[in-house]
Order: C-alpha cells, then sequence, then structure tokens
C-alpha cells in the first residue's frame, strides 16, 4: 500500500475515533461504491469500523468527483437532517477531477445548499 493511501485510511480512523458519531463511507473513479451508510455506522464498534476501512481498496480509474459529490447528496443525505445535528461531508481525492474542476461547480453548490 501506498504511503499516501495508508495516511488516508489513519486519518479516516482518527476522525473516526475523535468524533464517533454516525457517518458514511464510500470510495469513488468512474463509479462510486458506497461502503457504509449513515444509518449502519452505529452498528460497528471501533475495531470493526477500523477492520472496514482497512480492507477499503484502491480502484484506480478517472477521478469523477462530481459523480461522488451527487451520489453524497441524494443516497448519504438523503432526507431532513436531525435537528442540532449538523452534516459534514469531508472528500478526499487521489488527484484532479476529470474532465476538469469547472463539472465540481454545481454539484459543490447543490451540496453546500443541504448541509447549511
Amino acid at each position: 500500500m501506498s504511503g499516501c493511501r495508508a495516511m488516508k485510511k489513519h486519518f479516516l480512523f482518527l476522525i473516526l475515533i475523535l468524533i464517533h458519531q454516525r457517518f458514511a463511507l464510500m470510495r469513488f473513479d468512474h463509479r462510486v461504491s458506497i461502503d457504509l451508510m449513515l444509518e449502519d455506522s452505529a452498528l460497528y464498534s471501533l475495531h470493526e469500523l477500523k477492520n472496514k476501512i482497512s480492507k477499503m481498496r484502491y480502484t484506480g480509474g478517472s477521478t469523477l468527483t462530481q459523480l461522488a459529490l451527487k451520489e453524497v447528496k441524494e443516497k448519504i443525505f438523503k432526507g431532513p437532517p436531525r435537528d442540532g445535528v449538523p452534516r459534514t461531508c469531508i472528500l478526499m481525492t487521489d488527484g484532479q477531477t476529470y474532465l476538469g474542476s469547472d463539472q465540481v461547480i454545481q454539484p459543490s453548490n447543490e451540496l453546500r445548499v443541504i448541509l447549511s
């Protein structure tokens, strides 16, 4: 495993320790894979979550960030938010989005609306 990928997995685990709240995990390239939904995250212990993260594999391929943002909006943050519970999205990418950064402007703005 490359140093960068290992660092990302350790970063994710540190976030879990700090927040230990409901969260979702997904990977994306030219397609999106949702590894854990918000409602399922409470079912796992920290140890189980660390194992789940360590088993996530880098798939390579085109980086369609706009598709990932759309999936977060439509599948992760679907429905109304819980009272008093902020919604946060942390997106980690391996580089520039395929077809250029102009492709992420609209999906980013749409996601910001539901996160605010």
